[in-house]
């Protein structure tokens, strides 16, 4: 009997633990938006846009002036970057998630000059937040 209830004892702490971690991993996505008492789609509380979404807004792109790569040499990746986007569609806030260093600067200069058809939430544009990626494969035969 006194098994049994250790057992049963042991199955209780582990569904509480399983519960107290999910709990901390939803609050950790809550933290995602930089201000939860802040208006929704306010620079403190951007709204969460798909990279795919916003590709489709995008109205001005400026390509990179990629640097120099010694024959031979081959760069390829995706630069992946974190931007914040205006009301009135320009990139405020960008930065570098992953990629090629190599292309990081040329690449982040060209996107900080991008425009985007403003994204609207009940009728007004708003703040957005998204993903940027663009694929880089240069150089090399």
């Amino acid at each position: 009997m006194r098994v049994r209830a250790f057992i049963w004892f042991l199955l209780l702490i582990s569904i509480a633990s399983v519960d107290i971690a999910f709990a901390q991993e939803s609050n950790q996505r809550a933290v995602w938006q930089k201000d939860s008492n802040a208006p929704v789609g306010s620079e403190r509380n951007p709204v969460r846009v798909s990279s795919g979404v916003m590709a489709g807004r995008l109205i001005h792109r400026e390509m990179p002036q990629y640097p120099a790569v010694k024959n031979g040499d081959k760069v390829a990746g995706a630069q992946v970057m974190h931007a914040v986007i205006s009301p009135e569609g320009k990139v405020e806030r960008l930065e570098w998630v992953s990629g090629p260093q190599i292309f990081r600067e040329p690449v982040m200069d060209a996107v900080r000059r991008w425009t985007y058809k403003p994204y609207l939430l009940d009728g007004r544009a708003v703040w957005v937040e998204t993903t940027i990626t663009m694929n880089v494969d240069f150089g090399g035969m």
